[in-house]
């Protein structure tokens, strides 16, 4: 989940506070085995604090789109002005829309 985590909005910062909040209330479980609750709390709580994290930072699963292009600023040779087309005539990886005249 380390490279996902850092590319997808939301994965990182959900899986931290369900994690968190899960280990708690799995700790909190009145049994005589706490640890073994507090792992499956953090484990299960990581997962649906991902998911959540996910869903509500990014609803579409792309990323950021700074320019409103449609393109995920993560994918986009150009993320200040839009490009949809995502040219590159040079190949020099920065898109047409932001090289230079």
């Amino acid at each position: 989940m380390g490279l996902l985590a850092c590319a997808t909005p939301g994965l990182k910062d959900g899986a931290a506070i369900g994690a968190g909040l899960g280990g708690l209330a799995g700790g909190s479980v009145q049994s005589s085995d706490r640890g073994a609750g507090a792992a499956v709390g953090l484990v299960a709580g990581a997962l649906v604090g991902a998911l959540l994290g996910v869903w509500l930072a990014d609803p579409e699963a792309e990323g950021p789109d700074r320019d409103a292009d449609k393109i995920a600023d993560a994918q986009d040779n150009c993320p200040d002005v839009p490009n949809k087309d995502q040219q590159d005539a040079d190949g020099n990886g920065r898109g047409d829309a932001c090289d230079l005249p």
